[in-house]
């Protein structure tokens, strides 16, 4: 639960014309979330597993569309640097409804996709 606070002070810094520390941040909170967000708990059920089965039990998690995510978290990451670079660093209302609708175009790829494991499972 930190992306609330961070939204907050980003909406904060940018109302201040600190565009600049407004998309550090929510670049950076990303960044750490996927860094040490999701391997601390992966590592931790890997330790659990190992503790509890004597070193024998296995498990598993759906990965299918992580290659994906990967890449698409990377490209938006770049998008949003080069455009924000081209507008010379200044935030406007047009970009961000063309951020917002490449985040609508992942969730809801991300979405159908998962719905559709689901289903076959």
């Amino acid at each position: 639960g930190t992306s609330i606070p961070d939204a907050l002070s980003s909406m904060y810094m940018a109302r201040e014309g600190r565009g600049d520390m407004a998309i550090s941040s929510s670049i950076g909170s990303n960044v750490f979330d996927i860094l040490v967000g999701l391997p601390i708990p992966v590592i931790s059920k890997y330790i659990f597993v190992a503790i509890t089965h004597n070193g024998t039990g296995a498990w598993a998690f759906q990965t299918s569309g992580i290659v994906w995510d990967t890449i698409t978290l990377l490209l938006m990451v770049a998008a949003v640097v080069v455009s924000i670079a081209k507008l010379g660093w200044v935030l406007n209302t047009k970009l961000g409804v063309v951020m917002f609708a490449f985040y609508f175009f992942f969730l809801l790829s991300s979405l159908v996709r998962n719905w559709t494991n689901c289903a076959n499972e």
